[in-house]
């Protein structure tokens, strides 16, 4: 069996704004200072805020900054959880990024 170091980042969420920007500034900080962090996870709604109206399509915007950032620190990440919009649905879905920066996942909340 093979162990891996996972961080959990509990942020302030500004409440009807994009915190993708502060997220990836802490994401960053963290893996300089803890460098074997192998996967990190962020809060749900951490990204997005709580407002259902802020709903995107996935991928997004957010994802793709994701994406780069998983790539760019060659970890695992789960970006928290934002409402993704499809049609008329929305959804609160969970995005899980690989070392590469691939989508290998996304898991929607019943």
């Amino acid at each position: 069996m093979r162990h891996i170091a996972v961080a959990g980042l509990q942020m302030k969420v500004h409440p009807g704004s994009d915190n993708t920007d502060s997220a990836i500034h802490q994401v960053r900080e963290m893996v300089k200072r803890f460098p074997w962090i192998e996967l990190v996870l962020l809060s749900e709604l951490a990204v997005s805020g709580m407002n259902r109206a802020d709903a995107r399509p996935l991928p997004g915007h957010s994802e793709d900054q994701f994406a780069k950032l998983a790539k760019e620190l060659k970890i695992w990440l789960i970006p928290g959880s934002m409402y993704e919009s499809v049609g008329d649905k929305v959804y609160n879905t969970a995005t899980v990024l690989n070392p590469d920066g691939e989508v290998v996942g996304r898991y929607r909340k019943m």
